[in-house]
């Protein structure tokens, strides 16, 4: 008689069932070791004791080659009781797994392993972790203890959250905040962004309250997260710092690149285009680049003119910003550029006569033939994308995932909206295609909800 085979899943959740009946009893046959001052302190209170048993026993099978996946290990450390919370908490904030029986020796925390006790902490009940976070930071005055504390808090954080930390925040049960370099606000705050975007708003309109470290580790976090949607806190730091932040933000605007509005990134590039000044040769090599990120029509005409130019640092960085906003690798000489944005003006200019109609046609053909032809334009591209966007609506699905391919390929992100409805497509063909192209224009996959929020603090850890 064959023996019924267990599937991994099956097997992990026989597993959490047995570790969570059996861990008083496996607690009960540990070896007596020195312990340490807040493992005396559980002695008192067996089901948290429990509780931070069966959570070791889940971290330390995450170690294992044949652990299960991250989203199985992060649903086993769940449990929406105060236990799990406070047990997660000790655990974070000692930073290191304890014995689970006799065999074992504590173990340091690994990276992997605060990742997914952040993970478990953001599905648990928000206000209940950050109740016990802050009450927690008000009596403690390790700064590795504040720095589990504050990650946990962005790990469970919203834009409220954030509001309070930049407006110089202090526990509830008073005490001061503790002091921590912007490289650990950084990473508390990438995880709080990540996972709640709406927290972008207030980190533009509250950054010049918040102490320096703070407001740099805020820039840092939005450079890490490369989402468009902290280029108003980046618009804010050009137009009212002048200095190392403003510096720092114009470093991130390359790795956030373009939004998905053009008023942003016009508002960005005003606030950049007078930092171009050539006597300031650092200053005006970033804020180059930067502006070749975001297309700058007028700062592209004026970097022609700097390749023939006596600065090498800054004919390079034209020479960038021209290749970055064009996509083109034309050699560095001033008249082959002239030349190209003459015959690219010239297609322009001809394309709602020439070129837009054949979008209309009858003839699959000649619909595919305009897009090609649209295709090789790459200046003026957010009015290209305008010209595409009709065809995303047409009866054809072969056509509709044509066009959702051409706005990929024109690398023009004020369409992203536009491509996102069509995931709802009945057509697969037309959801591949606007999916693929959402990678292209967004980098990062279309996930649910739950599996960017896992991806936003893994990210984050390996950032950190």
């Amino acid at each position: 008689m064959t023996r019924p085979q267990l599937t991994r899943p099956r097997c992990f959740a026989l597993a959490l069932l047995c570790l969570a009946a059996a861990a008083p009893t496996v607690r009960a046959q540990e070896e007596a070791p020195a312990p340490e001052a807040h493992e005396e302190a559980l002695a008192a209170e067996p089901a948290r004791s429990a509780e931070i048993v069966r959570i070791a026993a889940i971290l330390r099978l995450s170690r294992r080659e044949d652990s299960p996946g991250r989203v199985d290990l992060v649903r086993g450390l769940v449990q929406q009781n105060a236990e799990t919370i406070e047990a997660l908490l000790d655990l974070l904030t000692a930073g290191r797994v304890p014995k689970v029986h006799a065999g074992h020796r504590r173990q340091l925390l690994s990276e992997p392993q605060t990742e997914l006790v952040l993970g478990a902490l953001s599905e648990l009940d928000a206000g209940r972790v950050r109740a016990a976070c802050e009450r927690r930071l008000s009596g403690r005055s390790s700064v590795a203890e504040h720095r589990a504390l504050v990650l946990a808090l962005g790990a469970s954080g919203d834009a409220g959250v954030l509001e309070r930390m930049l407006r110089r925040w202090r526990p509830r049960d008073g005490g001061e905040f503790p002091e921590l370099g912007h490289r650990e606000w950084a990473q508390a705050l990438q995880l709080l962004l990540a996972r709640d975007r709406t927290a972008h708003a207030v980190a533009a309109a509250r950054w010049r309250e918040a102490r320096p470290e703070i407001a740099r580790g805020l820039i840092e976090a939005c450079g890490e997260l490369r989402d468009p949607a902290a280029l108003p806190l980046v618009a804010s730091m050009l137009e009212q710092d002048g200095g190392d932040l403003a510096t720092l933000a114009m470093g991130q605007v390359a790795r956030i690149g373009r939004g998905f509005e053009p008023g942003i990134d016009e508002r960005v590039c005003e606030a950049l285009r007078s930092r171009c000044d050539p006597t300031f040769p650092n200053q005006c090599q970033m804020a180059l680049q930067a502006l070749g990120e975001l297309r700058d029509r007028a700062t592209l005409e004026r970097s022609i003119g700097w390749l023939d130019g006596d600065e090498h640092g800054i004919r390079q960085s034209a020479l960038w910003a021209l290749r970055r906003a064009t996509g083109v690798e034309l050699e560095p000489k001033a008249e082959t550029w002239r030349r190209w944005f003459a015959e690219q003006e010239k297609t322009l200019e001809s394309a709602p006569r020439r070129i837009t109609p054949k979008l209309d046609a009858r003839d699959l053909a000649t619909v595919v033939q305009g897009l090609r032809e649209l295709a090789v334009l790459r200046i003026e591209r957010p009015l290209v994308a305008t010209w595409i966007e009709p065809v995303l609506k047409r009866r054809e699905p072969g056509l509709r995932a044509q066009a959702c391919e051409a706005l990929g390929d024109l690398d023009e992100r004020t369409l992203v909206p536009a491509l996102r409805e069509m995931l709802a497509d009945p057509d697969h063909r037309v959801v591949a295609a606007a999916r693929t192209a959402l990678v292209k224009l967004t980098g990062r996959d279309e996930a649910p909800e739950e599996q960017a929020a896992s991806a936003g603090t893994t990210a984050a850890m390996s950032n950190g």
